[in-house]
Order: structure tokens, then sequence, then C-alpha cells
């Protein structure tokens, strides 16, 4: 079996999606929120907070497709959320957000390379919404032509996708 048939198939009914934001920029909640909204009238598709602690509480309760979160967050950083994160639900969909320079190849997360091994990237700040919101159509599509020719790769297999929107 391919490990690609392991990957979540995502729903792409947009009334079905389940998306998770973490980010403790109170300006970018209220980016997402207005870009979520846009895609669906169900105000249980998606969760944001700038608490990552809430955040886990949520995941306890709810199965979420995809988690958004923001790598540089003052009471837990996006990398321990989502170590703590893939214990409750290893089958989401992983997308960092980050103004800072990171080192993703030397980013150890623990997670199950079989299960999740490419992991989104969006570099703040985004220029344009329309480009976010195609992105995240792009993923639920389960497009491959979402994976760039030379990701960033780490020890533990996980492929890293930079995208600058």
């Amino acid at each position: 079996m391919s490990l690609d048939n392991l990957a979540p198939r995502l729903d792409s009914d947009k009334a079905h999606r389940k998306i998770l934001v973490v980010d403790d920029n109170e300006m970018l909640l209220k980016f997402w929120d207005r870009l979520l909204t846009r895609g669906s009238s169900d105000a249980e598709s998606y969760r944001i907070t700038k608490n990552p602690q809430r955040a886990l509480q949520w995941l306890e309760h709810t199965k979420f497709d995809v988690a958004i979160i923001d790598v540089v967050m003052p009471l837990v950083d996006g990398f321990d959320f989502v170590r703590m994160a893939a214990k409750v639900n290893p089958l989401m969909r992983l997308v960092f957000t980050t103004a800072y320079e990171c080192d993703f190849k030397n980013v150890h997360l623990g997670i199950k390379q079989e299960i999740i091994k490419d992991i989104h990237v969006l570099l703040k700040p985004y220029l344009d919404i329309s480009k976010v919101e195609n992105f995240l159509e792009r993923l639920y599509q389960n497009d491959p032509t979402l994976q760039q020719d030379k990701p960033i790769l780490n020890d533990e297999n996980l492929r890293f996708h930079l995208w600058n929107l």
C-alpha cells in the first residue's frame, strides 16, 4: 500500500470542513475569521483562538481536518502544540504560520510520518486573501500540485512546504 493512501481525505464539501486556527495575533485571528466565514455558514465548521490550551480542549471533542498554527506564541509554541495535538488527532492536516525564519530541517515533532508527511508553512504577511483561500481549497481537494519540487526534509522524513501568499 502506498503511503499516499494513508493521508487523510478531506471533505471537499465546505459545510463539512472542520478547521482549527491557533494564533496569538488578534488581527490575524480576525483575518482567519473573515476568510473562513466566507466559506461556510456553519459556526461549528471552524474554531479560532489565541489560547493553545483552549484549542487542545476543543480537540478532545471535535475531529478537525486542518489545524492552522502560529509557530511563535507566548504560552505554547506551535511545535509543542502540534506534539500534543497529534496525540489526540493524528490525522489532522497541519499548516504552520510564521513571520520568523525557522530551521524546519531541524524541527522534530515526534509524529508518525506514515500518516502526516507533508506540512505546509504559510509565511506572514499574507499579501492576497484570495491566494490564501485558494491554498485552503487546494489543500481540501488533495491537489497534488500543492507539493513543491524541493520541500525542506527533516530527520523524521516530514516534508515542509513554504508558501509566500
